[in-house]
């Protein structure tokens, strides 16, 4: 093993360590009811840097000088990014069961969140020098395929996002505040011992819902929305304890994340069910958060509440109750004790895992002959004007004593466009130079790949992966 992948390992146990034992650590902080804490039920981790870090990538794309490369390397690391995110979705999936036994909810919901942290691995530093399998598409693959996904993942997004603001105003149009005052100062109680000192959630009353819900993914806008129904103060507070554990872990924004997954794999039905499972772990930890060393009283208490307030919540929302399956798995956790504590040490070693074996698999694209991508089609328009041919660390210039074969043998080479993130560090490359009237281009040969350095406009250089015989291009060196 290299000292660079020895480094990357190294780096990335240390990330897996301090979230495995930011998630081990999460019970004790769930458990502290210290009213002057910022936030006692904080997010896990912030799950929208994925989803912003693709919207970035891609402005940067639809603006760059070259847009068709920029964008054919954007599609090639997004398929990637994808594939990498079912297969763990799958393996979740199946593993599910023996977690469930095993971890706290609060680790499974951990665990659905984790491939956000592929933003991460997309640095060149966290990525192997050279990718064990290379997968050529067709030249036209990019683009078709690139168009295709796009169009589904707009639409499902879309439609998600609609859904949500279609419930959102249909909940709120003739919702009005909460004036009992005793309903008030039970609220407040809760809030001051969630850590949340400024009242910024307004707490109101719909007749377009059954169960209590918050909705709003921004601070000012979150709505914490009661049933016209009577509840008891025992019954308050475990209400308003639920729905403060949502928000202070951002789980709106969470369910948005997992929208977002969904979008990015439509074509997958597993990951639609997989995405589904994630939504229900949240649900499922924030009932284990809020009967903490609850007495049994206290969890029949909340089984009841469950029962009485059965719905299936739309959007983005975060709901007390929800009905089918999901209603029979919680009713068996919230009635029984004894949440495990293994979860830190699965979410570090899958993390660790997930983010490792990254980087192993690239995309290229046929793109054709020498003669169409280094010299556009007009080979006659270049001139070979210098050589140079390494054999030891110092390059020396050469002459070519018969440029026109050299050239022949460049343009007659098939070319595979480099996809991803090309290193080496051989000292041992042919360099040719040529000039046009376009301007000069610079061709180098180094470890089986070929680049191609314009001299003109604001082009850049681009890989390629090719097989090139060097013995005979340095036969044709003096």
């Amino acid at each position: 093993m290299s000292s660079d992948a020895v480094l990357r390992c190294f780096f990335l146990l240390l990330i897996a360590g301090f979230l495995g034992y930011s998630v081990f650590r999460r019970d004790e902080l769930d458990r502290t009811p210290e009213a002057d804490t910022a936030n006692r039920y904080p997010p896990f981790f912030a799950t929208l840097i994925l989803p912003f870090f693709l919207a970035w990538l891609l402005v940067g794309c639809l603006v760059a000088p070259e847009r068709g490369y920029c964008l054919r390397r954007f599609f090639a690391m997004l398929a990637l990014i994808t594939v990498h995110l079912s297969l763990y979705q799958l393996l979740l999936l199946a593993l599910r069961p023996l977690l469930e036994r095993f971890l706290s909810a609060r680790a499974c919901a951990v665990l659905w969140l984790l491939p956000n942290f592929l933003y991460f691995t997309q640095q060149s530093w966290c990525l192997p020098d050279v990718p064990r399998w290379i997968i050529i598409l067709p030249a036209w693959a990019p683009a078709v395929l690139g168009a295709v996904w796009a169009a589904g993942f707009l639409a499902v997004l879309g439609q998600k996002i609609l859904v949500h603001l279609s419930y959102r105003r249909r909940i709120l149009h003739n919702a009005v505040p909460v004036t009992d005052r005793a309903v008030l100062e039970i609220f407040d109680v809760e809030r001051q011992n969630a850590g949340r000192k400024t009242p910024k959630y307004r707490l109101v009353i719909s007749p377009a819902v059954k169960t209590p819900l918050s909705i709003g993914f921004f601070q000012r806008s979150i709505r914490v929305v009661l049933p016209r129904l009577n509840y008891s103060a025992e019954e308050l507070h475990l209400i308003f304890r639920h729905e403060l554990v949502h928000l202070g872990r951002g789980d709106s924004v969470n369910k948005f994340y997992l929208a977002f997954c969904t979008a990015l794999g439509w074509f997958n039905p597993l990951m639609w069910m997989a995405m589904a499972r994630g939504a229900d772990d949240l649900e499922l930890s924030c009932d284990e958060t809020v009967l903490l060393d609850a007495d049994a009283q206290t969890r029949r208490t909340y089984a009841s509440l469950l029962l009485r307030t059965a719905e299936e919540g739309r959007g983005f929302t975060t709901c007390l109750s929800v009905s089918g399956n999901l209603l029979r798995r919680r009713l068996r956790r919230v009635t029984s004790d004894g949440w495990q504590y293994a979860g830190g040490l699965v979410v570090a070693v899958l993390l660790f895992l997930l983010c490792a074996s990254t980087g192993f698999v690239a995309l290229g694209r046929a793109c054709g002959t020498g003669a169409e991508v280094i010299f556009g089609g007009d080979v006659e328009a270049y001139t070979l004007t210098e050589v140079r041919y390494s054999e030891n660390p110092y390059s020396m210039e050469r002459t070519c004593a018969d440029p026109d074969a050299f050239t022949a043998y460049l343009a007659s080479l098939p070319l595979e466009e480099a996809l991803w993130d090309v290193s080496y560090e051989s000292p041992y490359y042919f360099d040719a130079t040529y000039h046009s009237e376009e301007g000069t281009v610079v061709v180098e040969i180094v470890e089986g790949y070929l680049r191609v350095i314009p001299f003109s406009g604001n082009l850049s250089s681009h890989y390629y992966r090719v097989e090139v015989d060097e013995s005979y291009l340095a036969s044709l060196l003096t």
